[in-house]
């Protein structure tokens, strides 16, 4: 058979919503694929999941300080990373509208006594 022929019998076409499905169908399966990929990495080597103590403590913020500042101050923060405790400090329910309209000289902030990893 040529090649001529092959390309135009009946049992080789296939229609063009058929061939639509078929990508469509590709293309939700990659999205699912590098969706399922990205969880596993970062569960794997993302967010690390410190132990943050129950007890807290107050620290009230000097002129030109910020999460940082108050994050040097829980005790444990030499063995973890200072970028996640900083993080911890800012989705604590009881700093968000503290946080929200940015940060002040004098305003308090509410942070874990200590962190372990």
């Amino acid at each position: 058979m040529n090649q001529e022929n092959y390309r135009k019998s009946p049992e080789n076409t296939v229609d063009r919503s058929t061939i639509m499905r078929r990508r469509f169908g590709a293309a939700i399966l990659s999205v699912a694929l590098t969706v399922g990929l990205y969880g596993a990495l970062d569960s794997a080597l993302g967010d690390p999941h410190y132990s943050y103590s129950a007890a807290t403590t107050e620290y009230t913020l000097k002129s030109g300080e910020g999460t940082s500042n108050a994050a040097a101050h829980v005790e444990g923060v030499g063995s973890v990373d200072i970028r996640d405790v900083q993080n911890y400090i800012e989705e604590m329910p009881a700093n968000v509208e503290t946080l929200s309209d940015g940060l002040q000289n004098g305003e308090t902030l509410v942070i874990p006594e200590s962190v372990t990893p």
